[in-house]
Order: C-alpha cells, then structure tokens, then sequence
C-alpha cells in the first residue's frame, strides 16, 4: 500500500439492514390513451408537471393539485423531402427557424432548481412523455447541425441520445417523486421471434432509461378498465418495483376524480407508506 498511512481515507461502510428508500422515481409506459398521464392525479402532494403533450391536458384539467409548463413543437418542418440518397434526388432546403421546444424547457427547468421557494413547494416533479421530450431534443440537434426537416444522421441520433439521457440524469437526480411517461410498442426480436412490449425511445436509451429509475410499471386498458402491472411478465421484462408486496396487477381505474388519490397508484402509495413524499 501506497502513501502516508495517516492521509488515506478510512472506508465507513453503511450496513444495508439500515437502507430505506429515500425517494421514488417512478416511469410509466404505455401505449397512448391507457391511464398513464391520468395517474398523476392520485400522487400525493403538490405537482408539477413538465409537459410536452397538449392532448394530456386533458386527463387533467380541474385538478387543482397539479401545475404544467406546456412545450409543444413550434417549428415543424412539412415540406416534402426525399430520402433517397442518390445524387439526383430532389430536397428542399430548411426554413431555418429555430425550435424553442426543448431550449424553453431547459430554461425553465434551470430557473426552478434556482429558485428555493417555488421548488419547495412541489412534492412530485412530473415529465409526459418522454418520447415526446425526445422528438423537441431532436429538432433542436437537427437545427443546430443544420439539418433541420432532413432525415437524422447518425450524429444527430448521438447527440438526442446523450441529451435525453443527461436530462433524465438530472431530473431523477432531484429530492422529490418524480414520475416519468413514456410510450411503448410491441416489437418481435428477429432472432428469437419472441414478442415484447418496448419503449419508444432511441438505440441504448431502451437500456439506459430504466436503469435511472427505482419503479417502472406498465399501464393498460381494456375498454373502461384500467390496470397496472407492477411485476414483469413474458412480454413486459422492464416492469419492476421497489415496494415490496405488491400484487401483480392493481386497478388503475378512477372511479372518482375528486377523491383521486384514494386510488391506483395513490392508493398503493398510502398503503405502502409513501403518503408524504419528502
């Protein structure tokens, strides 16, 4: 061993008997219209929910316990544009505008970690839908590598995947329950034809993702019945929870919006113990 005995650092180990979990962090996927946004009703606490969807404000107007900053893509390029990458194939050139989307968000998301009073007054910090997040990323990394309304290159698939995954870094980084949105689809592997659900996210941020979080719990519905699956299964292998005892599947069903958290994911919540959040 190497250097002055007196000037190492002296390990203090913490016994795991002792660990409590501090704080969820919590993503839920899903294919659109199954409950996801919809959930956040039943958390405890005030919330603030950063959103990148206009339609999931309608799972949630009237609930006074939840706050939004609405993102929505403001440069959409429509021209038609070819693919092909043949020499005499015909592209119109990009308007040039530049996407406010993801730049006002980060704006706004480094205003409210400045500033103490109005970030302590939020229980749970809310993101819907990661995937949409992700497309503002991208036409902000198209626009700064000039190639905004062209077919993403593999530079620009680089740069979203790193941006988005630092951006989650950070938001489950924070003292709060944080809940994030995704989508998924069904996918079949070509090797072994197994069929699974998968987020809708880009290359290694399939892996990458769920790894930022303590709970990922897939949402589905079934006419006016809505559920919520806590445990993996044959075709949902992300699933996982760190609450113990959890059924297999709970009703996320709403039966009463002004009592919202007596149920779903509230619900759960309470019982487990997690009715204050911080």
């Amino acid at each position: 061993m190497n250097g002055n005995p007196s000037q190492l650092k002296k390990l203090k180990p913490v016994n795991a008997a002792s660990y409590q979990l501090d704080r969820l962090r919590i993503l839920a996927i899903g294919p659109a219209g199954s409950g996801k946004t919809t959930q956040l009703r039943t958390l405890p606490g005030k919330k603030l929910l950063f959103c990148f969807e206009d339609n999931a404000l309608n799972s949630l107007k009237g609930d006074p316990s939840i706050d939004y900053m609405l993102y929505l893509p403001d440069v959409v390029e429509i021209a038609p544009r070819s693919l092909s990458t043949k020499q005499n194939a015909r592209a119109t050139p990009a308007t040039g505008e530049k996407p406010q989307a993801f730049d006002s968000f980060v704006a706004d998301f480094n205003a409210l970690l400045k500033d103490e009073e109005t970030f302590s007054k939020y229980d749970v910090i809310a993101i819907d839908s990661l995937t949409s997040l992700g497309k503002a990323v991208m036409d902000a990394v198209l626009w700064l590598n000039n190639r905004m309304g062209q077919q993403p290159a593999q530079d620009d698939w680089g740069a979203q995947l790193n941006t988005i995954e630092n951006t989650v870094r950070k938001i489950t980084s924070l003292p709060k329950l944080v809940y994030v949105t995704a989508h998924d689809m069904m996918m079949q592997d070509d090797l072994t034809k197994k069929i699974f659900n998968e987020l809708v996210l880009t290359g290694q941020l399939k892996v990458r993702i769920p790894m930022l979080f303590s709970d990922i719990f897939k949402f589905q519905v079934d006419g006016e019945s809505y559920k919520i699956l806590t445990r993996p299964d044959r075709y949902n292998i992300k699933v996982r929870r760190s609450i113990q005892d959890l059924e297999p599947e709970i009703d996320g069903t709403i039966a009463n919006l002004s009592k919202a958290s007596e149920y779903g994911l509230g619900a759960l919540l309470a019982k487990a113990g997690y009715a204050s959040v911080r």
